[in-house]
């Protein structure tokens, strides 16, 4: 068969009505699977984003989620942040900071009891978080220590008294251990046991000092001077910690 032959076949064959059909079909045939298949990942998309979970086709609203969260934890989580912001406030009125060589000395220590670095990250890994939150939880306790400390200030009698006390739980019987040796572990070890006696009442003390407004709790209360105020100290915290990452 000549190709011209062939050529004429083939025109006549995409003229005629049954090829047209044809066409036509498989033209809405595709039409009509993207818009299931649009649809299918419109709804997935919903089921995935919208929600915290599906059972049985049946989605569990993210607000759900969101809700149960802020009556179950809300209350301690914004208590706890609050906290952490009048502690990095008290420090930066009183130029207390904790250097970065501090903050590997003690993540060093970490490493030494575990093991090694890799099982040091391993463990933090375990617990859902990393180095970065690490030191930052390392800074907080520091700067919350040092603060305690300067507003209990105990003297050398007081410490010393603590050593003759704890000397023998601290560094077993017959120790040789003496005040003058220890006296750095023997102050830290003091303000951590006072801290944790009257960690509560410190922090309330501290908390009676600031005007807290606490949103979670309370209907919030804004003024526009105030406002303002605040928009421009997240932005100055913003560019900070983008600066730092």
């Amino acid at each position: 068969m000549k190709i011209g032959d062939l050529l004429a076949k083939v025109t006549n064959v995409t003229k005629s009505k049954t090829f047209k059909n044809i066409i036509f079909f498989i033209g809405w045939l595709i039409l009509f699977t993207g818009i299931f298949a649009g649809v299918d990942l419109f709804f997935q998309y919903l089921n995935n984003d919208r929600s915290i979970a599906v059972v049985n086709g049946t989605m569990i609203p993210r607000k759900e989620y969101y809700k149960a969260t802020d009556l179950s934890y809300g209350p301690v989580i914004v208590n706890s942040l609050i906290t952490q912001e009048i502690v990095q406030q008290e420090a930066a009125k009183q130029n207390i900071t904790i250097s970065d060589q501090e903050v590997d000395d003690i993540i060093t220590q970490y490493a030494e009891q575990l093991g090694g670095q890799e099982n040091l990250e391993a463990s933090l890994e375990l617990y859902n978080t990393n180095l970065d939150q690490l030191r930052e939880d390392i800074k907080l306790q520091k700067i919350t220590m040092k603060l305690y400390e300067q507003s209990i200030n105990p003297t050398e009698d007081v410490l010393k008294a603590f050593f003759e006390e704890n000397k023998v739980a601290f560094y077993g019987e017959g120790t040789t251990a003496t005040y003058e040796e220890k006296s750095q572990e023997i102050r830290d070890a003091y303000i951590a046991t006072e801290y944790t006696a009257n960690e509560a009442q410190w922090l309330q003390e501290m908390q009676n000092q600031y005007r807290i407004q606490n949103n979670l709790t309370s209907k919030p209360e804004y003024s526009l001077f105030g406002s303002i105020k605040n928009i421009i100290n997240n932005l100055k915290k913003d560019i900070v910690e983008e600066t730092t990452i």
